[in-house]
């Protein structure tokens, strides 16, 4: 079964100190995608389980996989359309995310902001499914999630970098001058 790029989306409320801090909070995250997953770390989408009971939508089945309930475990998590996006990100980064150990620092910092931009995606092709009653295919979407992370990453890694890093940023297709 495929890791999800989740690393701890339930259990989590307000305290003054949470662990999960800097996997939201990256300086090389965008900001958008950030804030995505700071709602999604506290279960504040207004997802189909808390719109179904106030008498928002006509179920409370998930847009894109129409097999469970859509709560934020199972849209980041179980859903069938998210885990084949996750497995294609994964596939490409060759790693799965959340045994992600004995990794620099800079490649942890990559895993962060593809995770952030992949809730992102997620939460986005979601709504566009909702709302247009359109939903493209999941490659379609892990490669805009690619272009966008490239995108990021390419203005944002520090220059120089560590000569292993270069050889994984550049692997991945990253410009690394």
């Amino acid at each position: 079964m495929v890791t999800l790029l989740l690393l701890g989306i339930s259990g989590c409320r307000v305290h003054p100190h949470v662990h999960w801090y800097k996997d939201v909070w990256d300086g090389w995250a965008i900001p958008k995608h950030s804030l995505i997953g700071w709602l999604i770390k506290h279960e504040a989408l207004n997802t189909r389980v808390k719109l179904f009971p106030l008498g928002l939508c006509t179920t409370n089945r998930c847009v894109l996989c129409e097999k469970e309930e859509e709560g934020h475990g199972h849209l980041f998590g179980s859903c069938d359309y998210s885990s084949k996006v996750a497995a294609v990100l994964e596939d490409w980064l060759d790693i799965k995310l959340s045994i992600a150990t004995g990794i620099s620092k800079t490649q942890k910092k990559v895993y962060r902001v593809i995770r952030l931009a992949f809730w992102y995606a997620v939460w986005m092709e979601r709504n566009n499914c909702r709302i247009n009653l359109q939903l493209r295919r999941h490659g379609i979407v892990a490669d805009e999630i690619k272009i966008t992370v490239k995108s990021r990453l390419n203005h944002v890694i520090p220059r120089p970098i560590l000569v292993g890093d270069k050889d994984w940023i550049v692997n991945l297709g990253f410009c690394c001058t």
